[in-house]
């Protein structure tokens, strides 16, 4: 057998053929069915398989690798840094990227191919169905042989295509192309800005349109934004097309339409024209046609000089009128039927007296008109009408009367000036309505700029609360006023050693700050004294010391009472009558809590407080 000689030791051809380019290393990394080696390796960059090698390391190993020849892997290969390839004859490469399907492919950071024959590039993408492919940034591929490509996009339909940014093609056969679309659709196609194909075989295009479920429809989006600002441009299904802007055709158009249009020479099935609000000050012509046809026929439109219309004065002229007029002439020989005359305003005419007209007979009929005489008056300046005499009953406001026999009520008027005004009685108190005079007395006077009632003597008994000074009283009885003061308007649970604010009964939550439960004093006075009661309906706290005290103004403290059963039982109550706090008009008043080292903590903690202030005399 012939030998090779490697660095002055002879191995046997046979071993030299068996090594994949094996320069006969002392310590080979890897070597390949290498069956007997005469002598010692000093480097082999790579051989498969070694039968025998000095120091030969399992592989993988560390280092640099050579490979003249060819390569064959029969599991998979991991490449790049926390890559993982567990799936069969899975590569991935890149960092942190994952491919766990059969024959799947990873790539750049990030990335999982976890469907079998699937492949995910790019940052953070997924092509978890079977055949599939995932590329860009954060794009899923989770249907079959799914293509998402671009960033955020998702292909979830079998078959489907999402490209662009954020879209989603979730329909079988889909196509979701631009930004923000959606292709729910089998095979649909959505591309754009934020357009919808919900129907199978749909095309839609533009931007937000109207989402709709029908078939093989063709959308033009033209919406501003979602909900109620989207809207369409072009709906076409089966065999409608609906156009909600306008259509421009420079040919013209061939065939029936439907709509409206801005111009036509024959309007042949059109069952209504175009309107528009007309108020300008001008002569207008009404438009007729020449017969009253009974089914829809095509006719000119004509007009005449002698027909004419002001909109502005809603004035109608012809020559002529042949028939039965109903509502407001400007003029006529004879007004058979009507029922009312036309009425003026009173600005319409210069500021004088005027005589009030009057008709022969009050029946319908034609009566004869007369003008009027000096007697039976109006006056413009004042609305006033005047008669030598009015008999029978009258509605409204007499300026003067000597009796107002059925009145029931009397205009009034608010009065702030700083004078003297007198109360107005009359002279029996009435069981039924009767007519009485009215009358005043020096004696009793009001002034209401500051409120006072003025009399040489109050006589009875006086209920509530009188607020200021009485010049002069034979009795003058001393009262006072209470306050009511909550915790909390539900329930609350206590914590332990913590300082808690009762005041304003709409608070809702437990207060720790002086000065946001604040119930400002009306009057001055000084308070007498305090009664405090605790509801605990959850539960019980073990046994402990709570304190009571009252705060004004967040920094005088006048205490009321300690109590060891606050929280430990269902219901506390603790009082003090031996308090003397004076309070000025404008303090304000709390009442705060200092809850013990309680080990168990109360809950649904019910607490109300009342303060008794004595009035100053």
């Amino acid at each position: 057998m012939a030998t090779t000689t490697i660095l002055g030791k002879e191995i046997d051809a046979l071993s030299a053929l068996s090594a994949l380019s094996a320069s006969y290393a002392t310590t080979a990394s890897y070597a390949l069915t290498a069956q007997t080696l005469l002598g010692s390796v000093t480097s082999a960059s790579f051989a498969s398989t070694a039968s025998y090698a000095l120091s030969a390391a399992a592989f993988p190993f560390t280092g640099s690798a050579r490979i003249t020849g060819s390569l064959g892997v029969t599991g998979s290969f991991n490449q790049g840094l926390l890559s993982l390839a567990t799936g069969l004859f899975a590569h991935a490469q890149g960092s942190a990227v994952t491919a766990s399907g059969d024959y799947s492919h990873a790539e750049g950071v990030y990335t999982r191919a976890t469907g079998q024959y699937s492949h995910a590039e790019g940052s953070n993408t997924l092509a978890s169905g079977d055949y599939s492919h995932a590329e860009g940034e954060t794009t899923t591929a989770s249907g079959t042989n799914s293509h998402a490509e671009g960033y955020f996009t998702g292909a979830t339909g079998s078959y489907s295509h999402a490209e662009g940014n954020g879209s989603k093609a979730s329909g079988s056969y889909s196509h979701a192309e631009g930004a923000g679309t959606l292709a729910i659709g089998d095979a649909s196609h959505a591309e754009g800005a934020f357009t919808v194909a919900s129907g199978a075989y749909q095309h839609v295009q533009g931007q937000y349109n109207i989402s709709s479920s029908a078939q093989s429809a063709f959308i033009l989006g033209n919406g501003t934004g979602n909900g109620a600002l989207r809207s369409n441009l072009i709906f076409a299904s089966a065999s409608v097309v609906q156009v909600t802007g306008s259509v421009i055709a420079t040919a013209g158009f061939t065939g029936s339409l439907q709509g409206t249009a801005s111009w036509a020479n024959n309007a042949t099935t059109a069952t209504s024209a175009s309107t528009h609000t007309v108020t300008t000050n001008a002569l207008h012509y009404p438009v007729f046609v020449d017969t009253n046809n009974a089914s829809p026929a095509t006719e000119k439109l004509g007009t005449v000089g002698n027909l004419t219309y002001n909109p502005s004065i809603g004035s109608l002229n012809a020559t002529s009128i042949t028939g039965s007029l109903q509502g407001t002439a400007s003029w006529a020989n004879n007004a058979t039927t009507a029922t009312s005359a036309s009425s003026i305003l009173a600005g319409d005419f210069a500021a004088g007296t005027y005589s009030i007209p009057w008709m022969s007979q009050k029946t319908p009929g034609i009566a004869t008109y007369f003008e009027g005489d000096t007697v039976f008056q109006y006056e413009t300046a004042t609305g006033r009408v005047s008669a030598t005499t009015f008999n029978g009953a009258l509605s409204g406001n007499a300026t003067t009367a000597t009796t107002a026999t059925t009145a029931t009520s009397a205009s009034t008027h608010l009065t702030t000036t700083n004078a003297v005004h007198y109360p107005v009685f009359v002279d029996a108190n009435n069981s039924s309505p009767t007519s009485e005079k009215l009358g005043t007395v020096g004696n009793l006077t009001y002034n209401p700029n500051i409120g006072s009632l003025n009399a040489t003597s109050f006589t009875g008994s006086h209920l509530g609360n009188t607020v200021g000074t009485a010049s002069y009283a034979t009795v003058a009885s001393q009262s006072g006023y209470t306050i009511q003061m909550v915790l909390a308007t539900t329930g609350s649970n206590l914590a332990a050693g913590t300082i808690y604010y009762m005041g304003a009964p709409v608070r809702n939550q437990l207060l720790s700050t002086s000065g946001r439960t604040r119930i400002y004093v009306p009057r001055p006075g000084k308070v007498k004294s305090a009664y405090v009661y605790v509801r605990t309906n959850g539960t019980l706290a073990s046994a402990g010391t709570s304190t009571f005290h009252i705060v004004k103004t967040s920094f005088f403290v006048e205490q009321i009472n300690t109590s060891t059963t606050v929280g430990s039982v269902a219901d506390a109550a603790l009082s003090s009558s031996a308090i003397s706090m004076s309070v000025s008009q404008g303090d304000y008043l709390e009442v705060q809590l200092t809850t013990p080292a309680w080990g168990t903590l109360p809950t649904a903690v019910e607490a109300n407080a009342i303060i008794y202030i004595e009035n100053n005399i």
